[in-house]
């Protein structure tokens, strides 16, 4: 009987694109479908960026019936309103300037707050709040603001009045809402690598998008406080004080 011989080319058998553990030599690499998954969740992560942005331009808008237009603007706005539209530590900011100029506060050269008499008898709300929160140990801007949450509430009701600025649900909407289209892709992208890798260590292409996608959500998250009709506003401000500080520095004329 004779025996079989098995030729050998090189020293090596020949393979079939196979791996004796079943698996196939494309697991060292990139598949086709990979790829073609990474490309479409890139373009995915432009399409989440472009629904996050017009989501909060959206909820944002104020109803049209307000009177809080840029036609309703003051000639002579009060220094607090244009503040609150900057936000509540701007607010607390030039509350404690005005404080300074008026004698009850100065800064040390450490920039700590000290009390050289007391709040003036006409000081408004947020000036009273403020200055009660500097006695009482607040002096840090955020502790302020916690301090003068009160008078904040009280200008901000104006002014969401107005349409110029969020309430509290509308602020809490246009901030978490963009950041959902990333969180649905987050979890498509997770969901296909366990799928696909399952217990093996995901490929470093497939964690860099991970990473990729999940700053970029989390940048969605940034605090919301004035109206798209309120940015027109404080934009006309901004615009107004220009000119008159312009004017007031100019030597008189004749």
């Amino acid at each position: 009987m004779s025996h079989l011989r098995v030729v050998t080319f090189g020293g090596r058998l020949p393979t079939t694109g196979r791996r004796n553990d079943g698996g196939s030599t494309m697991d060292a690499g990139w598949s086709g479908s990979d790829s073609h998954f990474h490309l479409f969740s890139l373009l995915a992560v432009l399409a989440c960026e472009g629904v996050g942005r017009w989501l909060r331009y959206v909820l944002r808008l104020a109803p049209a019936d307000l009177p809080g237009g840029p036609g309703a603007l003051p000639r002579r706005p009060r220094p607090y309103e244009v503040a609150i539209l900057s936000g509540p530590r701007t607010l607390v900011e030039v509350a404690v300037e005005r404080l300074c100029r008026r004698g009850a506060l100065s800064i040390s050269s450490e920039g700590r707050l000290m009390i050289h008499a007391p709040v003036p008898d006409d000081a408004p709300f947020i000036e009273r709040r403020v200055y009660d929160g500097i006695v009482n140990g607040a002096n840090t801007r955020s502790a302020l603001v916690l301090r003068a949450a009160p008078a904040i509430a009280t200008l901000k009701r104006t002014l969401v009045q107005r349409g110029w600025v969020l309430d509290d649900a509308q602020a809490r909407w246009a901030r978490w809402s963009p950041a959902i289209p990333f969180a649905v892709l987050l979890a498509v992208v997770a969901g296909h690598l366990l799928r696909v890798q399952g217990c093996r260590a995901p490929p470093g292409q497939s964690v860099a998008l991970l990473v990729f996608v999940f700053v970029l959500g989390s940048q969605q998250l940034l605090p919301v406080w004035r109206t798209v009709q309120g940015d027109k506003v404080f934009a006309d401000l901004q615009a107004q004080q220009a000119v008159d500080d312009e004017a007031e520095g100019a030597p008189p004329r004749g």
